[in-house]
């Protein structure tokens, strides 16, 4: 083959076989070599196809071996005239093709690949799990063969192109049907959420994989590869064609008319990736305690509310909730955590958790470039000096459960302000969930 590819390239060279440039930067492609498979690339010409002729003679005569003109097609661009064609394929002794099928697997396609071209790998995990008489295996067998098998069979496809959102929602809907023992005449129920299921096991999960979270890992490595070998044939041919300069910038677009390849480097380059991270409330360290506060507001501007509440570790010493009134959101958070501030229980060290960020750094700022909320902010700042240490940290809603509740129902009670010494009633259930360390979920962008 070696003697072949320096043919080829002979002819390239002065001129008599006119390879393919994949884009107008990037490199001329002659021919791609796998074993014993040949894909040759030339212009559409008399003389080109004769240049492949004689090559290829010439070849055949000095290995032994021999082309098998019956499996072998060629395949025009939209471009050359019906006549042309005829003509050309008489000179080459092949037939032409309006579709390349597959190679190595993968659907070729000029145009495009679309949802269609990917069903095969869903009718292949299909096939396997029908092989499978789910009822008869144990349900730590099925996790199993889940893992093993059914994740493994559309792996190979997912290391390459961004698969459409249809088939990875197929996929796991014939991984979540074969795992509960649900089949098409008698469905079960799914006693546990598929987004439990794919957690890591350290989680509470199974272990399993989501198919649309495994392909863009796998387009991660892709991204790696472009890295590692940008002198590849493959990483020179789309970085040239895709990328200004030779650069791969983070603000490129996806182009609608990209190849798949393209897209699938891109998905797997973007970070926005969710990440499903436990959040929980944590207990103050000795000597301290934790105020936890939040303003809600109907809308923004709305009618608002404030609440707060105080505990030292997992018992609750005080809060509070207060309408108020027709405001922005921001300034419902300041009014909330200065509400908080004034409450005197002899506390010397305090640690203060908001969910609002942009009023954490309102109040952590020593200067405020909004006039309308410097004055709730310098407040805010000088309520904080009368204790001994303190610290404003911004938390996630999920871990903000009591003061949350507390400022929905001062958007709506009658007294301006209320002082609870001991829990109300609608809030237990929130404090038994924090000060029990139990942990909920939240997906967050990477």
């Amino acid at each position: 083959m070696e003697y072949l590819s320096l043919k080829i390239l002979e002819a390239c060279d002065n001129n008599s076989w006119k390879a393919i440039k994949v884009s107008r930067r990037g490199p001329s492609i002659s021919h791609l070599f796998f074993v014993d498979d040949l894909l040759l690339f030339a212009e559409a010409s008399s003389s080109c196809c004769l240049t492949i002729t004689r090559i290829l003679e010439d070849f055949c005569l000095q290995s032994g071996q021999k082309v098998n003109l019956s499996k072998s097609k060629v395949f025009f661009s939209p471009n050359v005239n019906p006549i042309l064609r005829h003509h050309l394929c008489d000179i080459l002794g092949v037939s032409s093709t309006p579709n390349l099928g597959k190679y190595l697997g993968f659907p070729l396609s000029p145009n495009g690949r679309n949802i269609r071209d990917f069903d095969f790998v869903v009718e292949k995990v299909q096939a396997k799990l029908s092989s499978w008489k789910a009822k008869l295996l144990s349900p730590a067998s099925r996790v199993i063969l889940v893992q093993s098998i059914t994740s493994a069979i559309p792996a190979y496809y997912m290391q390459n192109v961004a698969l459409p959102i249809r088939i990875c929602s197929s996929l796991d809907k014939l991984n979540r049907d074969f795992l509960w023992g649900s089949t098409d005449e008698r469905k079960k129920m799914h006693m546990v959420s598929w987004d439990k299921v794919c957690r890591p096991r350290e989680l509470g999960g199974l272990g399993l994989y989501s198919a649309k979270a495994r392909n863009l890992a796998l387009l991660a490595k892709l991204n790696w590869r472009v890295m590692e070998e940008p002198d590849s044939l493959w990483a020179k041919t789309l970085i040239a064609k895709y990328c200004l300069n030779g650069i791969m910038d983070e603000r490129l677009r996806t182009r609608r008319s990209g190849s798949s390849n393209w897209k699938g480097l891109r998905k797997g380059h973007e970070e926005k990736t969710r990440i499903s991270t436990p959040i929980k409330w944590v207990s103050p360290p000795l000597g301290w305690f934790k105020l936890n506060t939040d303003g809600s507001s109907l809308e923004n501007p709305g009618m608002a509310g404030g609440g707060g509440v105080i505990c030292n570790h997992g018992e609750w010493v005080g809060g509070f909730s207060r309408v108020i009134g027709a405001t922005i959101s921001v300034q419902a958070e300041l009014r909330a955590l200065k509400d908080g501030l004034a409450i005197d229980l002899g506390i010397l060290n305090l640690e203060i958790e908001m969910d609002s960020l942009v009023a954490v750094e309102l109040a952590n700022s020593i200067t405020t470039p909004n006039i309308f909320l410097s004055a709730i902010v310098t407040d805010c700042s000088s309520l904080m000096e009368r204790f001994e240490l303190c610290s404003l940290k911004h938390i996630f809603r999920e871990a903000n459960g009591c003061a949350d509740l507390l400022a929905k129902a001062g958007c709506v009670q009658s007294p301006d302000f209320l002082s609870f010494s001991n829990a109300p009633a609608y809030v237990l259930e929130a404090l038994a969930f924090d000060v029990s360390n139990a942990t909920r979920f939240r997906l967050i962008s990477s």
